[in-house]
């Protein structure tokens, strides 16, 4: 709920005080830095972990059925396709409900400022260019590391810390505003810790201890 209500307060913030200015201050970033941004940015593109991960679950949990030689690996095999399955759902649920907020903010991409001079929310729009806000890359890079830290604990610094880089590289590419991240960030730890503690109560993943 804290964090919650700080990102509610903050995106206000941002929204009038800081949006606007790192957009411009984007634009006048270095050719050199725009092709870094590019190459980030890429890391958050859902599809990249999306068909992965299904195809994974798929072949864990079908495979010791169907090929003698898996078959004493059957119940180890399972266990690694539903974590392969709590990956694909986390990315993906927190995917849709980015969906629909786009859909319902509708939100002015910056290249509208720039181009149309457009800046805000004009509420219930479908074209890509009025959905800013929440950034879905941003919701995937860190429903992903969330996902990531209740599977590999160890590593949830590391996962982190890569998905704020998504995230940063989402303003630098001129494809989002900061409060746009920020919203999409939330969305999607949110997200993935309901789906934690859903996958938990009903015995569906194998959870390392949590430290």
């Amino acid at each position: 709920l804290a964090p919650g209500l700080l990102v509610v307060a903050l995106c206000p913030l941002l929204y009038y005080h800081v949006d606007r200015p790192a957009a411009i201050a984007a634009r006048g970033l270095s050719p050199q830095f725009h092709e870094l941004g590019r190459a980030v940015t890429q890391l958050g593109n859902s599809a990249y972990s999306l068909i992965p991960f299904f195809l994974l679950f798929l072949f864990f949990r079908l495979a010791p059925a169907r090929v003698a030689a898996f078959a004493p690996k059957r119940e180890s095999w399972r266990e690694l396709g539903q974590k392969f399955l709590f990956l694909f759902v986390a990315v993906a649920a927190s995917g849709i409900a980015n969906d629909i907020l786009k859909i319902i903010f509708g939100r002015a991409r910056p290249k509208m400022l720039f181009g149309q001079g457009l800046y805000g929310f004009s509420f219930f729009q479908f074209s890509a260019r009025m959905n800013s806000f929440p950034s879905g890359h941003s919701d995937t890079a860190f429903a992903l590391a969330t996902a990531l830290g209740f599977l590999l604990p160890r590593g949830r610094v590391a996962f982190f810390a890569a998905a704020a880089l998504v995230a940063a590289s989402r303003v630098t590419v001129g494809a989002h505003y900061p409060s746009d991240v920020l919203a999409g960030a939330f969305l999607g730890v949110l997200t993935t810790l309901y789906l934690a503690e859903y996958f938990r109560r009903r015995g569906l993943c194998p959870f390392p201890p949590q430290r």
